[in-house]
């Protein structure tokens, strides 16, 4: 039969004229289709392990087998950050990671031990202490904790309305007014759903 190429750089190990195996191990007669399988399949005679995994130290044979054990490395997430709930493989990672929290978690009120993240929800907190009332309306003088409750008020003597209903366009100057309107939509237009339940709650009233 036509002879197979051979490459004289390799030792002089037997080669397998027939099949598909074309170099035959000495150790055990595993026979190999490439040279380069049966090179790597001679270091688990040797013990021999050259590949090392750079998150664990951890060697192997064959470069196949760390790659698939790399894998897992960024599949397994072990560190778990107890505020966020953020994963991390390393725990040098997490401890890093850390830092960001404390970091954010530095303004406390001094009468609670409440902590905040920006200066300004910290001032905005005090005031249910101090009952301090900073932000006057400039058409009634009526006074607020908030800025957020002051630019409510205010729509009362402006007119403004900005939440719209999408059924019927009627404006209303707070969302949970809004809201209320949209329920009364629905119990006009489903009033049967609305009978069966008023049913259903005068019936879990009988003893």
């Amino acid at each position: 039969g036509q002879q197979l190429a051979y490459n004289t750089t390799f030792p002089c190990y037997p080669k397998i004229e027939t099949g598909e195996s074309r170099y035959k191990c000495r150790k055990c007669g595993k026979g190999f289709l490439h040279w380069a399988d049966l090179d790597a399949h001679q270091h688990s005679h040797t013990k021999e392990r050259p590949f090392q995994c750079t998150q664990c130290s951890m060697q192997f044979t064959q470069l196949s087998h760390l790659i698939e054990h790399e894998r897992k490395h960024l599949q397994i997430q072990s560190y778990q950050c107890h505020v966020c709930r953020q994963n991390f493989t390393l725990w040098s990672s997490l401890k890093e990671h850390m830092k960001t929290h404390n970091e954010e978690k530095k303004h406390e009120c001094l009468t609670c031990a409440k902590c905040f993240n920006r200066r300004a929800s910290l001032l905005q907190h005090q005031r249910t202490h101090t009952g301090e009332r900073p932000y006057i309306c400039e058409y009634c003088q009526k006074s607020y904790k908030q800025r957020s409750s002051l630019m409510i008020h205010r729509r009362s003597h402006t007119g403004e309305k900005p939440y719209k209903c999408s059924l019927c366009s009627k404006g209303f100057i707070k969302k949970a007014e809004l809201t209320s309107h949209q329920a009364a939509h629905f119990r006009e237009e489903f009033p049967d759903n609305n009978t069966s339940r008023k049913k259903g709650s005068a019936g879990s009233e009988k003893p």
